[in-house]
Formats: C-alpha cells, sequence, structure tokens
C-alpha cells in the first residue's frame, strides 16, 4: 500500500498538481525546472521548507553565526513553524539534491505547487515561493538566483 501511496503522490508531482502528502511518506523533496533551487518540504513538527539556491547573484549574505561549527550554507532560506530564516548551519547536506539519494528529487514545472504539512511551495519563472497555508501572516519566503524575500 505504501509503494502504492508513492507512486501516487510522485506521479502527482511530476504532473504538477498540488498534493497533500500522505502521512506514511512525510515530506517531499523538489527542485525547480532550471534544478538552481531545490526545496524538501516536511509534513512533521508542524510543517517546514527548507530550499537551497545552487547559484545566486546576491549582493549580501547572512554572516556565519559564532554558535555555527558545521557547515554553513549562506544561500539556504528555511520555515518552521512562524519562523523564516536565511542561512543554515548544516551537518547534512539538506535540501540538495544529489544523484542516487534515496529520496529523489521531483522537478516541480513553473506555475504547479506541492502542498505538505501546511505549506505550499509553488515554483515560477522568477523563483520558488514557499508559505504558510494558514494563518494571517502566511509566513515563508520567495528565493531566487537573484535574491531572497522573506515573508514574516
Amino acid at each position: 500500500m505504501r509503494n502504492l501511496r508513492t507512486a501516487i503522490v510522485s506521479a502527482a508531482v511530476l504532473a504538477g498538481v498540488a498534493v497533500a502528502a500522505p502521512a506514511a511518506l512525510g515530506f517531499v523533496q523538489i527542485t525547480s525546472p532550471s534544478r538552481n533551487i531545490d526545496c524538501i518540504v516536511d509534513a512533521t513538527s508542524g510543517g517546514s521548507a527548507s530550499c537551497l539556491v545552487e547559484r545566486t547573484t546576491w549582493k549580501h549574505y547572512p554572516a556565519r553565526p559564532k554558535s555555527c561549527d558545521l557547515d554553513w550554507v549562506r544561500s539556504q532560506v528555511t520555515l518552521w513553524k512562524r519562523n523564516v530564516t536565511l542561512g543554515g548551519c548544516r551537518g547534512d547536506i539538506g535540501p540538495q539534491c544529489i544523484a542516487g539519494q534515496a529520496t529523489p528529487c521531483r522537478v516541480l514545472a513553473y506555475g504547479k505547487s506541492v502542498v505538505v504539512g501546511g505549506i505550499r511551495c509553488t515554483s515560477t519563472t522568477s523563483g520558488m515561493v514557499c508559505r504558510r497555508t494558514t494563518g494571517k501572516k502566511r509566513q515563508g519566503f520567495k528565493v531566487a538566483r537573484e535574491g531572497v524575500t522573506l515573508y514574516r
């Protein structure tokens, strides 16, 4: 049954339709059609979205905090609970899409969305937009090669 659900969700993501992840799946990993923006959208702990821009032209990057003794990923943006942060202190690959992963990245076509754990991520020609689907402020972010906008 799990394989059937995974196949259905995979087919829906590949087709570019909005889909709520079944509890057994819990998350999706997506990449933009340019494969420059990789994201993980996770249903656990109230939902989270984390995106990494591989190549940027940003003018400013967040400084590495002194408390980070792991790899500092300056072009990562994360929505967790109601908080939006720029930069990531990581001991793993995070949202990066690389060949041979256990959970493959799915290309999210421009204009299409996925909904997981109360977060909607939409692929646009001007970047990836991930926002909460509930609440007055709809916290989230828009991230692109050219820059980032945080919605707090």
